[in-house]
């Protein structure tokens, strides 16, 4: 509604981008609600863009899903066929498989033939967005609850929006559940059937590579972003992955790396602060690393929130910092010659 407000202020013509990217490790909401209710999600985007009086309606899925663009363009000609006279263009498009584009802006530069860059804002993307239009960027998700709140009515909605979350890792029944804000950890993990036979719980997995890892003392703490951001974690993009054998500094290890590789280098704090920060976790993660470089570790984590452009940069730090908040123990180990026996292992639980 903030965003549907300050693009009404400016003069038309306006325009809304609807993402279905799912670029974001382990977060499948997207793909999976573009695959499975295409049409609640176009209807949620219609209504959204004739609230906004907009010109135009763009949905960008990412180039490898196949069958959601195959979806969604079945579900675009249903609309047209029922509806002759939309007030506005819908368009599909591909977008990049970058996790950069997760970012309203390097989307929209994407969009207008351009690298996936983030803009310096002022201005907004509501002030000054595609091609110099007013535009809204919303992702699938949001467009989905408008139609369901449209179906529902506001009432059913009254104590907030639902979050999906992606559940993943060591469950019986990983998959994609609608949570209520507040619902505790514990009671997300047993949405999934609890912990598969034979694992015990190391730690959870919230948010992605910018996220955070929470101890199992931590699994009364409800979902819900002030709850989460007392602990250093944050919603994010819904991923929730519970781990149970996997080197905790390889998972952040693999964060930071992760995060050097889907830069898109526009500013140096984050192109150069992420490639340290990566080497100074696999120096860890092979005992060569020293006390020294967690004060080195602490001088890039200063750089790249203070000085980057966009949150890439800024939660790159997020998952290591996390691990040396709640398992200080599992960066000593290391720091006293042991290397990762597990550095060599491929992402599991």
């Amino acid at each position: 509604a903030l965003k549907w407000r300050a693009a009404l202020a400016q003069p038309a013509p306006r325009t809304l981008v609807t993402s279905g990217q799912g670029v974001a490790p382990n977060a499948y909401n997207e793909g999976a609600l573009v695959a499975h209710e295409p049409e609640r999600v176009l209807e949620g985007a219609a209504l959204a863009a004739a609230a906004l009086q907009a010109s135009e309606l763009i949905v960008v899925i990412k180039r490898s899903y196949e069958l959601q663009h195959q979806r969604m363009s079945a579900a675009l000609q249903r609309l047209q066929a029922a509806c002759p006279r939309l007030p506005f263009r819908v368009r599909i498009q591909h977008g990049p498989s970058l996790y950069i584009s997760g970012e309203e802006t390097a989307l929209l530069e994407f969009l207008e033939g351009r690298r996936a860059e983030p803009r310096v804002r002022p201005p907004y993307p509501s002030e000054c967005g595609l091609f110099g239009r007013p535009t809204v960027v919303h992702n699938v998700e949001t467009a989905y609850w408008i139609a369901r709140i449209a179906e529902q009515g506001a009432a059913a909605f009254a104590h907030g929006v639902p979050k999906l979350v992606s559940l993943s890792g060591a469950v019986h029944r990983p998959g994609i559940y609608p949570v209520k804000l507040g619902t505790t950890l514990s009671e997300i993990i047993s949405l999934g059937g609890g912990l598969s036979a034979g694992h015990t719980l190391k730690a959870v997995l919230i948010g992605g590579p910018g996220g955070a890892l929470l101890p199992p003392e931590r699994l009364d703490c409800p979902f819900e972003a002030r709850a989460l951001a007392a602990h250093g974690a944050a919603i994010g993009s819904g991923a929730l992955r519970v781990i149970s054998s996997r080197c905790l500094l390889l998972e952040a290890s693999d964060a930071a790396g992760f995060m050097a590789r889907e830069s898109c280098g526009r500013c140096t704090p984050c192109r150069v602060g992420t490639q340290q920060l990566r080497d100074l976790c696999d120096q860890l993660c092979v005992s060569t690393a020293t006390s020294s470089s967690l004060a080195a570790i602490d001088d890039v984590t200063h750089a790249l929130r203070l000085g980057s452009a966009c949150g890439l940069g800024k939660s790159a730090p997020n998952l290591f910092a996390s691990l040396r908040r709640h398992f200080p123990q599992a960066i000593d180990a290391y720091l006293n010659g042991t290397p990762c026996p597990r550095r060599n292992q491929r992402a599991k639980p």
